[in-house]
């Protein structure tokens, strides 16, 4: 068995997302918003809305088969709403990265959820992570970072929010019967009852 005791999800993200850039034609004339279908490079297509030969406007990006975003276009990158999903194997193991949220430059920037599960070749799940909240520059600043893995600890639960931050890590009976402690003061209550809710849930 595996086991990995820390993966930056942002770095993985971004190591994944190749940008592609998109020269305009030069043309002084601004034609409106239109659907079309673009052959960016052999493995890259796109369909959506176009503006003066580049992606501006709502479509969706393909890289191969395996890698799409679909959202929003600013000059011919990922800006605004969208998602995106990568779909890869990597020794042996399947991953799932998901990215729903605001984008700014090709980058994840503002508020999103961002999920990563990686699959071992036997079926067991070695790595399933969620991260919701804001972020910038590709990096979750505020917000929860939760990770259940066959590390030790196998659970990871991460609150940020400016300069305070709150970490529990543990097993399940652990994390149940020290609970309180998350508690102490007025503002971890909120994120004690956030932990209380994953715990149900799982």
């Amino acid at each position: 068995m595996k086991k990995i005791i820390s993966l930056s999800l942002s770095v993985a993200l971004s190591a994944a997302l190749i940008s592609v850039p998109f020269i305009p034609a030069s043309s002084t004339a601004h034609a409106a918003a239109a659907k079309e279908s673009v052959q960016i490079s052999e493995n890259t297509q796109y369909y959506g809305e176009v503006s003066d030969g580049v992606p501006n406007g709502r479509g969706t990006i393909h890289w191969g088969d395996s890698k799409q975003y679909s959202g929003d276009f600013v000059n011919g990158m990922c800006e605004g709403n969208g998602k995106y999903i990568n779909e890869y194997t990597q020794d042996g193991e399947k991953h799932k990265v998901v990215y729903t949220g605001t984008w700014k430059q090709e980058k994840m920037d503002g508020k999103g959820t961002l999920t990563h599960k990686i699959i071992q070749e036997d079926g067991e799940v070695r790595w399933n992570e969620i991260q919701t909240g804001n972020f910038k520059n590709g990096v979750l600043q505020s917000g929860y970072d939760v990770i259940h893995a066959l590390a030790d600890p196998d659970y990871s639960f991460t609150y940020k929010n400016g300069n305070e931050k709150l970490e529990v890590l543990g097993r399940i009976p652990v994390l149940k019967n020290h609970l309180t402690m998350a508690q102490c003061s007025a503002s971890n209550t909120v994120t004690a009852r956030s932990i209380n809710s994953f715990l149900a849930y799982r």
